[in-house]
């Protein structure tokens, strides 16, 4: 009887074992995975390559870093040599001012970086984003003398998008298209 007894108590105990162990595995876990990501964001490189291509720069980060690339080896044959000045820069400012610029994109993934080239439906979206995003329109505003005006409202004909002018009378505003009017509105002094 005694036997029977210890038998259950023992497969419970084994059991919690078990399960105290699985969850202190995915505590772990969904610990250390945001270390991982965030090594991308805190190395900093600095470093000078005059006429290099993008393969050259790309080994001198592995040289560097910790980072491994993953493309294809005739990727970059049409892309033309560059001179790189980089200090204390992150590996995604690197990467998207002498890759993305190129027509690549890149992932992340730990300390592995995959790179191909974007597709045509990439590229034309994003002109056709850019075309959509609209101008930027700086001014200054001043009387008939020549002062400046401060508290100038400006809006855009039609929204209740707008700006007011500084203390010197400037004023900047966004996402103005062609064909947008501006509307200055001024309470005398």
């Amino acid at each position: 009887m005694k036997k029977k007894l210890k038998q259950p108590l023992r497969r419970s105990w084994l059991r919690c074992l078990l399960i105290m162990k699985l969850t202190v595995l995915f505590t772990l876990l969904g610990i250390l995975q945001p270390l991982a990501s965030i090594y991308s964001q805190n190395t900093m490189l600095s470093f000078q390559i005059m006429q290099a291509t993008i393969d050259e720069i790309l080994e001198h980060i592995e040289e560097k870093s910790e980072f491994t690339f993953l493309y294809r080896a005739d990727l970059f044959d049409d892309v033309e040599k560059v001179n790189i000045r980089v200090e204390d820069a992150n590996i995604e400012e690197i990467l998207d001012n002498y890759v993305v610029a190129n027509g690549f994109k890149y992932s992340i993934d730990d300390r592995t970086i995959i790179i191909r080239k974007k597709t045509n439906e990439e590229l034309n979206s994003e002109l056709k984003a850019k075309a959509e995003q609209g101008k930027k329109v700086t001014g200054l505003v001043v009387d008939d003398t020549g002062a400046p005006l401060p508290g100038v409202t400006i809006t855009v004909l039609g929204s209740t998008r707008g700006v007011i002018t500084d203390v010197d009378g400037k004023f900047e505003i966004s996402n103005i298209e062609n064909k947008d009017k501006l509307v200055f509105s001024f309470i005398g002094m």
